[in-house]
């Protein structure tokens, strides 16, 4: 349909997106920077990462980590939903590329399907930013008319 292409602005389209994966990752984070001294501990704990891609932005190496949730409804995602894959791949990803945590809402109303896409950014230390430094850098809505018979 060309939704990421055209709302996070992609020097090239993409055709698909990798499936649904998950695994079970170790990692300590931060839940928030109110208090710094709190480290916790994500142990060996499942995390599911909805779809991960890589594409240039102008002209600059991006890999977009996707949270995907289809509903009836506009709802709140939290937070740990895009930082806890950021936390498993952090370390496996070179400085070079910047890491762009995406949330897609789906809804579908009438024959029509709705996306909400928030681009969020992450203020902070890369390697070990706090939970709540997560953040709606910009947000578009896209529509495919008559998309459902």
């Amino acid at each position: 349909s060309g939704i990421f292409y055209k709302s996070l602005g992609l020097d090239k389209d993409i055709k698909t997106i990798p499936a649904t994966a998950y695994s079970t990752y170790t990692f300590k984070f931060r839940p928030n920077s109110k208090i710094p001294e709190c480290e916790l501990l994500h142990n060996n704990g499942q995390v599911e990462i909805d779809s991960i891609f890589v594409n240039r932005r102008n002209g600059k190496r991006q890999l977009f980590l996707v949270e995907a949730k289809k509903s009836k409804k506009l709802s709140s995602l939290p937070k740990h939903k895009l930082m806890y894959p950021y936390y498993s791949i952090i370390n496996d990803v070179p400085e070079d590329i910047i890491i762009t945590p995406v949330y897609l809402r789906i809804i579908e109303k009438g024959r029509d399907v709705y996306f909400y896409i928030a681009e969020c950014d992450i203020k902070g230390d890369r390697e070990n930013p706090y939970l709540n430094d997560l953040f709606i850098k910009d947000s578009k809505i896209l529509c495919l008319p008559n998309w459902l018979d």
